[in-house]
């Protein structure tokens, strides 16, 4: 490449050595003062929400696991609310308070107030581990889909400041231990569909031998549980949704499932204009779900790269994003 007008290079020597020093000196304040600091803001906030895992010595696998939170406009007034998911108590007992998920309402002014409540977003008789956040109906409102240890739950927001627990009328409670989950459009039919990541096979009332040594019991390894399938529900746009697990190839066909997934992104990874998936898996190789465009996925982690660690060996994904 020709330099215009022509340059002349030549060796010098650094005579001004001092000079320089002062000047990085100079600039030293300027990149401190560029330094981003938080401040936990959250008493002021008036957010004193307490999670709650109901560990009492049963040493219950699902005690291991926190749970999850989400930023969405609940009110459509410009300003993110809060919902946080609570696990709670196993026993009912008199004595065991019972515990709630809370919706906080932004303030504008940098105060929440909670209005789980009148909003009946409560969860209530659940063990919360995640939420996912979307406009599941298209009506302008941010819906809600909460998952559990037991049965899922979708509240659909009414846009009064209410929300109305439509989980049976649309098909998606997933009785199983589901971790994760996020709305996305599939098929780009326009109406989001929903994708549940599920944990281990697991139950409270099966009698498992203790995990431990030396006579101290502790919690089990989650490899010695099976995996629990995932589940992608198709929207059929009339406030049902229907189960297509199996036929779009993420459901365990032809032993491409792996299980005991810890949560999952969506995206369009390589631009087609289908959104794809992963799914962080724990103590078992990732799924990368690659989307064909025609309401099936392939799983296409080994290829892709992203199935294990740089090492080879499987990973404990314990999230995502």
């Amino acid at each position: 490449m020709q330099l215009y007008p022509p340059m002349k290079i030549k060796n010098t020597k650094i005579k001004n050595t001092p000079l320089l020093i002062l000047c990085l000196v100079c600039v030293s304040p300027l990149l401190e003062a560029a330094t981003i600091q938080f401040v936990d803001a959250t008493e002021k906030a008036g957010i004193n929400f307490r999670h709650v895992n109901g560990a009492e010595g049963a040493f219950h696998l699902p005690e291991t696991l926190g749970a999850g939170g989400a930023f969405f406009d609940a009110d459509n007034d410009g300003f993110l609310d809060i919902y946080l998911v609570n696990s709670g108590h196993w026993e009912k007992s008199p004595s065991a308070k019972q515990t709630t998920s809370a919706l906080y309402r932004n303030n504008r002014d940098g105060t929440f107030t909670d209005i789980t409540t009148p909003a009946r977003v409560e969860n209530l008789g659940n063990y919360g581990q995640g939420v996912a956040c979307a406009d599941y109906d298209n009506d302008g409102n941010v819906d809600l889909y909460v998952t559990n240890f037991g049965a899922n739950v979708l509240y659909r927001n009414n846009g009064n400041g209410t929300f109305t627990d439509v989980t049976a009328s649309a098909g998606v409670g997933d009785p199983g231990w589901s971790s994760s989950a996020c709305f996305l459009d599939y098929n780009s039919d326009g109406h989001l569909d929903l994708f549940v990541v599920n944990y281990l096979v697991y139950s409270r009332d099966v009698p498992y031998l203790p995990c431990g040594e030396d006579g101290i019991h502790t919690y089990c390894h989650p490899s010695l549980f099976e995996g629990a399938p995932d589940r992608l529900y198709r929207n059929n746009g009339d406030g049902t949704f229907t189960d297509v697990s199996q036929a779009a190839g993420v459901g365990g066909i032809g032993g491409l499932f792996h299980g005991k997934g810890l949560g999952v992104v969506s995206a369009d990874f390589n631009n087609d204009g289908a959104p794809d998936l992963y799914v962080a898996n724990d103590d078992t190789r990732n799924d990368f779900f690659y989307n064909n465009g025609d309401g099936t996925f392939s799983e296409i982690s080994l290829l892709a790269g992203c199935a294990y660690s740089f090492n080879g060996v499987a990973q404990a994904g314990m999230g995502v994003t």
